[in-house]
């Protein structure tokens, strides 16, 4: 069964989690996070030509990527229904958080995704998991006022070991 189709098996009841397993090794692993994505989302109603929808593909695929960049090339991502909006949430085994760094034009060596992920989320929290490594959270809004506000925000504070939109 591919990622697509069990997602929309599992976005057919609400709140609905979809845990899906992401490895490096498997072709188009990223699109078909994305198009899981898709299909959870479009499961919920989420209409994706809107910023809403654009925006819970774009964190998807922004957390994935750096997952399997930056902590071993295996992670797990779970999309959950939430009232408003979805959680995406990635866990790996890496036990280094995710980092601010300046954004590198020249070399292509990254830095935009993070601050991306934080200016399209509602919230962003970072976790240790039990046994290692760590889950990011973001909740991504799906109602057109709070995608419109969201996308002016970006403030991101750390609190602890927590990162927490500061809205």
């Amino acid at each position: 069964m591919s990622l697509v189709d069990e997602a929309k098996i599992l976005a057919g009841t609400a709140p609905a989690a979809v845990p899906l397993l992401v490895s490096q090794s498997q072709p188009g692993a990223i699109a078909a996070t994305r198009d899981a994505a898709r299909a959870f989302a479009e499961g919920l109603g989420v209409d994706l030509g809107s910023e809403a929808g654009q925006n819970v593909l774009l964190v998807v695929s922004e957390l994935v990527t750096n997952a399997l960049r930056h902590a071993g090339g295996v992670c797990v991502l779970r999309l959950a229904a939430l009232p408003d909006a979805i959680e995406v949430a990635v866990g790996d085994s890496s036990p280094v958080w995710p980092q601010q760094r300046v954004p590198d034009v020249r070399s292509g060596t990254g830095g935009f995704g993070w601050p991306i992920v934080q200016r399209l989320s509602r919230s962003v929290t970072v976790t240790a998991n039990v046994g290692g490594g760590k889950t990011v959270r973001a909740v991504v809004p799906c109602s057109a006022e709070e995608t419109a506000s969201s996308s002016r925000r970006g403030r991101v504070t750390r609190a602890g070991w927590h990162l927490v939109d500061g809205g």
